[in-house]
């Protein structure tokens, strides 16, 4: 009987190391095929901001036909040339805070805006901060955690449409991500931090994932499982076995209602602008909404406005500055809004350290 145990047991034992040791080969292979495609992820789990670039990485990406870009991540954790936090003298720093369009989602590194403006104004030091799906919350909390500490002279913020949704949500493009509450007096409370998943979104991703334990982990720590997964809820979504949300689920899993999303904003702006304040920095807004073009709304910010629209989508058309199936601007439409931030910025003497 003690034989039949000992059998058995190194039975298992042999069938849990072949396990493991077919999904480490499995892993590397992943991980080799997503470099070469073009889809190895770039980002990390971050606690405090729900997710950030991974410093000394370097991705290629490519998509729809549309690009084959490179993002290089320097070592402090941003996009681009590598300036350290002690301010260069004699030399005008901006900090760019956004999404994937401040980024330079599709573009390689010397074509994103803020690298072009370096060149265009070479006394000027661009420290890009956005990060591909970040809202304005997302932003601010970047801002003061590692935007400050880079002294800028003017921080850039860059407001898209998206913005308006991510900031009432607590899982967006299937990561959960840290959010503000508004109080009776507007005050901002901020919620999910550390972030860990939350609310019916989180729910109906992760119960159309892959079923193996430890999903969110694998989801942020294992290239083999991304793959499949994705592969898997396509699948699931063909064979119509997968049941869509709900619009009421929807609306549950948002932390803040669609018509309060204006108000939201404006006071994460006004946070924004009292954290740039305290230390007698600028601030700019800039933006290519259609729906912010005519918006009397956005005299109500407390930073100035550089409205991008007229510029990309009336002198010029979509097919011209983005790409064609993707829709983020195209190494043109970065050229053009560097050459418009520059002559903006020297118009509005922000260039000046005096």
């Amino acid at each position: 009987m003690t034989d039949k145990i000992r059998a058995l047991g190194l039975n298992l034992l042999l069938t849990v190391v072949v396990v493991l040791f077919c999904f480490v080969l499995l892993e590397i292979a992943a991980r080799v095929a997503s470099n070469l495609l073009g889809v190895a992820p770039y980002i990390k789990y971050n606690p405090q901001l729900g997710w950030s670039p991974k410093a000394n990485s370097t991705k290629l990406h490519k998509k729809n036909g549309d690009f084959a870009a490179t993002y290089t991540i320097n070592s402090l954790g941003y996009r681009g040339k590598l300036h350290g936090q002690n301010h260069t003298p004699g030399v005008f720093r901006i900090v760019l805070l956004g999404d994937s369009v401040g980024f330079g989602w599709g573009v390689d590194d010397q074509q994103t805006y803020g690298a072009r403006l370096e060149t265009i104004l070479p006394e000027v030091e661009v420290i890009n901060l956005a990060v591909s799906g970040y809202g304005t919350d997302q932003e601010l909390l970047r801002l003061k955690s590692e935007g400050i500490n880079f002294q800028p002279d003017l921080v850039i913020l860059h407001v898209v449409d998206n913005d308006f949704l991510e900031i009432r949500r607590p899982f967006m493009y299937q990561r959960a991500k840290p959010y503000f509450l508004q109080g009776d007096d507007n005050k901002l409370e901020l919620n999910n931090v550390p972030v860990k998943s939350y609310g019916s979104l989180a729910r109906y991703y992760y119960d159309s994932s892959l079923p193996l334990p430890f999903r969110e982990w694998l989801a942020w720590n294992s290239y083999a499982y991304t793959f499949f997964n994705k592969r898997y809820r396509e699948f699931m979504a063909r064979a119509q076995k997968a049941t869509g949300i709900t619009t009421t689920a929807i609306r549950e899993g948002e932390t803040t209602p669609k018509n309060q999303a204006w108000q939201l904003f404006k006071n994460l702006v006004e946070e924004i602008n009292f954290e740039l304040r305290k230390k007698n920095i600028k601030g700019l807004i800039i933006h290519a909404s259609a729906n912010l073009n005519s918006s009397a709304k956005m005299a109500e910010l407390p930073l100035p406005t550089l409205n991008l629209y007229p510029l990309l989508y009336e002198l010029h058309t979509k097919k011209e500055v983005s790409f064609p199936n993707d829709g983020h601007w195209n190494p043109f439409g970065h050229k053009l809004v560097a050459e418009k931030l520059a002559e903006e910025l020297i118009r509005l003497e922000l260039t000046s350290n005096k």
